[in-house]
């Protein structure tokens, strides 16, 4: 359950969003935004219908597949020294699928585009991995060692 707090209490702690648990209007008892008094799950809403009705007022929503690629290219080069080639023929070398979970990384979700794997310490590649695998490796700091101690705890539950 959330924390009650008010509004001039969120400001003061500069806090983007705050939780009063009354309903709005509309019946969601979702986060406010501190600076509108607006229900996070409204203002959303709203958003979304802005864009859907407007598209052009979305730079995000009217980038050229082109545009995209080329944006791709200069990301994995600048972050990890890779050229989109190196990273499609990783890709393929692993048929598509994230080197832990072997899901397929199409795309098709969020949670499953391609992300680049490397050693923050050496800035080494490792792989390719699912957003959810890299992200996991992430919170156990990249450590073999307490990645070993989750799967020991998880087979002795």
């Amino acid at each position: 359950m959330k924390q009650s707090i008010d509004r001039q209490r969120a400001m003061t702690l500069g806090a983007r969003h705050y939780f009063t648990g009354v309903p709005c209007i509309h019946g969601h008892t979702s986060l406010r935004l501190t600076k509108s008094r607006q229900c996070l799950a409204c203002a959303r809403g709203r958003e979304a219908k802005k864009r859907r009705d407007n598209p052009e007022i979305s730079r995000r929503w009217n980038v050229s597949a082109a545009a995209k690629i080329s944006y791709k290219r200069y990301q994995l080069k600048k972050q990890y020294g890779l050229a989109l080639e190196t990273f499609e023929d990783m890709l393929s070398a692993q048929n598509w699928k994230c080197e832990i979970c072997e899901s397929d990384l199409t795309g098709e979700k969020r949670h499953l585009l391609p992300n680049v794997d490397h050693d923050h310490l050496t800035g080494k590649v490792r792989g390719i991995l699912c957003g959810q695998c890299n992200n996991g490796l992430g919170r156990f700091k990249d450590s073999p060692s307490l990645l070993r101690n989750a799967a020991i705890y998880l087979e002795s539950a």
